[in-house]
Order: structure tokens, then C-alpha cells, then sequence
């Protein structure tokens, strides 16, 4: 008797085969999901879209961030620092309330707008 089996591990979907005759557990098939974006990766990217520029590999490029640190933090699997955070801004030539938008859907607060158009490492709050 074959039984096909759906789970989802790790924001992927696995697809198991199982033979119960022989005790084996086969994985068929495993394909990535699209996982959904947190509300902060939504205004991330409809700012994005917007400037109709960018692909997100572009903007991990510009703002100076690992594609793979860009995805998470879009997906809600990685708070980002301020400083990532400012730079996805800058990257994006946000205007200060595009920035307070951001930045009010995290736990940090929003930049000025000096610190919005100065290109100096943000450095951490003491």
C-alpha cells in the first residue's frame, strides 16, 4: 500500500511517499514555498515596487546587505538593526515619512532626516 503524505518543514513542502510493506520512508519530492512577507517586508517592498527599479537582489546590493539577510528580514524570520533598517531606506531614496513608515512596523525608533541623508555608518545607541 503506498501512502503520500504532505508536510510542511522549514518553509519548505515535503511530499512523502511511504511503502508501509517494507517499513520505507521515501522523500519524492521537495520544492520551497513562498513564504509570506511580515507586514514590514509588505511596506518594504511596496516602496520597492514603487520606484519600479529594483529587484530585491538589487536592493540588498545597494543597501549593502546579504540577498539572504534582505529575504528574512522581508519575511519576518530576522529583526533587522537600525543601521539595516536605514539602509534599506537610503537604498530606496525614501522620504522621511516613507522611513517613519518603515520603521513604525519594527521596534525601533525613526530615524531624522539627517540621519536619513547622511551616508555615515549609523552606529548603535548606547
Amino acid at each position: 500500500m503506498l501512502v503520500v503524505l504532505h508536510q510542511v518543514q522549514h518553509s519548505c513542502i515535503v511530499h512523502r511517499a511511504m511503502l508501509h510493506v517494507n517499513r520505507l520512508e521515501v522523500f519524492v519530492f521537495v520544492s520551497q514555498s513562498n513564504s509570506p512577507l511580515s507586514p514590514l517586508g509588505e511596506r518594504i517592498d511596496a516602496v520597492r515596487k514603487q520606484r519600479n527599479k529594483y529587484s530585491q537582489y538589487r536592493l540588498a546590493k545597494d543597501a549593502q546587505l546579504d540577498y539572504s539577510q534582505l529575504y528574512r528580514i522581508l519575511r519576518g524570520k530576522s529583526n533587522p538593526s537600525r543601521q539595516s533598517l536605514l539602509r534599506i531606506c537610503r537604498a530606496l531614496g525614501c522620504s522621511l515619512q516613507e522611513a517613519t513608515e518603515i520603521f513604525d512596523l519594527s521596534p525601533l525608533h525613526a530615524p531624522s532626516q539627517d540621519e536619513l541623508e547622511d551616508e555615515r555608518p549609523v552606529l548603535a545607541a548606547s
